[in-house]
């Protein structure tokens, strides 16, 4: 597969014998589509530099769809490569590590939790694979988030919020500093109580 080509597989529930229902099959793409959108911001420090064509729809055994990444201008640099690039190593870093990278802010986390939320109660599988890596996303990678951004929105710090939210690579100095030997829940357990 090319390396702009970004293949998508939802496995449906076993009731549904595995077939993908219409609205939870909009709602994905939907949701890929948003997160996906985010990656480029991040990418692109604020912009949206490429556009999805679906290259091949199928369903021979999953419903799978091809989306081919275009640069939205011609004239100016293709992110194509490197958006689909940093969406599938972000998500493997925050399912693998727990870690998600340093530019991927509150907006990027929220979603790509929107893709995995239904895995599990209204979809069974969902995979993602591009120029030869295939990730799968597991049903704990929703909580990842979760405490990623839990981290974020609790924490508090002595550095200027920008857009009002700091940005990972600034918390995990902060959380690394606060947290010492403590759990996250414990230490966000003290912050409660403390405010």
């Amino acid at each position: 597969m090319s390396s702009n080509r970004l293949k998508i597989q939802i496995v449906g529930r076993p009731e549904d014998n595995e077939d993908v229902r219409f609205d939870d099959f909009l709602n994905q793409l939907t949701a890929v589509k948003k997160a996906l959108t985010e990656v480029d911001r991040v990418v692109t420090n604020g912009g949206e530099s490429v556009y999805y064509r679906v290259v091949d729809l199928n369903h021979s055994s999953t419903a799978a769809v091809v989306l081919e990444a275009v640069p939205v201008n011609q004239q100016e640099a293709d992110n194509s490569e490197i958006v689909l690039e940093k969406f599938l190593t972000g998500i493997s870093l925050i399912q693998a590590q727990k870690v998600a990278p340093d530019d991927f802010d509150y907006n990027v986390l929220q979603a790509l939790k929107q893709i995995t939320t239904p895995v599990g109660s209204k979809i069974a599988e969902m995979i993602f694979s591009s120029n030869g890596t295939s990730v799968p996303l597991s049903n704990g990678f929703a909580q990842s988030i979760d405490n990623l951004i839990g981290l974020e929105v609790e924490v508090k710090s002595s550095k200027p919020l920008e857009g009002g939210l700091l940005k990972l690579s600034e918390l995990r100095g902060v959380a690394k500093g606060a947290l010492g030997n403590k759990s996250t829940e414990e230490y966000l357990a003290e912050l409660r109580d403390e405010w």
